[in-house]
């Protein structure tokens, strides 16, 4: 591609003159007028012998040296770090208990026979606080759980048990429904980490079991479910008893709650608890307070309760 005189001249910073006569003096013939056009190879020509022959612009054209910055960063070695990978409903167990401070693991290991052992207690934070033996550990305070805990426990059950099989209701779905139930309500105000740890206190309520899948699955049922599921076999007698038939009482539907509710009696005898399957004819969700209900009362470990509760008129 041809280059101009007038280019080279721009390009060097010099007089379109200068580079004439210096193209004169290399006998470039072409080189006429500052509009003359030059080869290629005759303009670089040009240019390196008016470099080589001016040291100012030389020095001026000269690329300035980079300057490198070296950063060092002083960041430290990664901590080494033992995963053990393990399945089983055992093993997870033990670990659950152990992260919930339900059981204490201790490790003892010495170096030698001789030497003294290094003492340590696995929790929670596990590698990050280290413990003696000899020290005492801080336990979570276990308060204790009164009935008006236990009817919310109840509650949560019948409330959750709606897709459950022979009674068994998942954990996370009971979690779930004790939430709309009571959203304040923390397992922790017991003096427990989770609520599988507080249901396992209620021994009295529930029955609790675990799958075998990983992740574990955990499900609980109401004792009193369990012994409704179980089938009951006629027995032949020689003669028919006829069962005596229930006094009923009246009262009023008092106060309404997800899954129970409690009933005022006509006769002002104490208010008589009730769970919603133990209305017939409809359903808790159409009661309202003030309906009038026909029931056959009856005590339970809480006190007055009513089974069989139907809505009259």
């Amino acid at each position: 591609m041809p280059v101009r005189i007038y280019d080279i001249a721009k390009k060097l910073g010099l007089e379109s003159k200068d580079i004439l006569a210096e193209a004169k003096s290399l006998g470039i013939a072409a080189a006429k007028v500052p509009s003359s056009q030059l080869d290629k190879i005759s303009a670089e020509w040009l240019e390196e012998e008016i470099i080589k022959n001016n040291p100012a612009l030389a020095a001026r054209l000269a690329p300035k040296p980079v300057e490198e910055k070296i950063v060092v960063i002083n960041a430290p070695p990664p901590k080494p770090q033992i995963t053990i990978t393990a399945t089983g409903a055992e093993i997870y167990r033990l670990v659950e208990r152990i992260v919930n401070q339900e059981i204490q693991f201790h490790f003892n290991i010495s170096e030698t026979e001789q030497s003294e052992p290094l003492r340590l207690c696995l929790t929670k934070e596990a590698g990050q606080k280290s413990f003696d033996t000899n020290t005492k550990l801080d336990s979570p305070i276990h308060v204790e759980i009164d009935e008006r805990t236990k009817d919310l426990l109840r509650a949560a059950y019948y409330a959750s048990r709606h897709n459950s099989t022979e009674g068994w209701v998942n954990l996370a779905e009971y979690g779930n429904a004790m939430k709309k139930l009571e959203p304040t309500f923390q397992p922790q105000n017991f003096g427990e980490r989770s609520l599988g740890s507080l249901l396992r206190r209620v021994t009295d309520l529930f029955d609790l079991r675990n799958d075998e899948t990983n992740p574990i699955v955990y499900y609980l049922r109401m004792k009193e479910e369990k012994s409704r599921s179980l089938v009951s076999i006629p027995m032949q007698a020689s003669s028919a008893v006829v069962p005596p038939t229930p006094k009923l009482a009246r009262g009023k539907i008092h106060n309404l709650r997800l899954g129970f509710g409690f009933i005022m009696p006509d006769d002002g005898s104490e208010n008589a608890f009730f769970h919603a399957t133990d209305v017939e004819g409809c359903t808790i969700f159409d009661l309202k307070p003030g309906d009038a209900v026909e029931y056959e009362p009856g005590t339970n470990e809480k006190g007055p309760c009513a089974r069989k509760i139907h809505r009259v008129g």
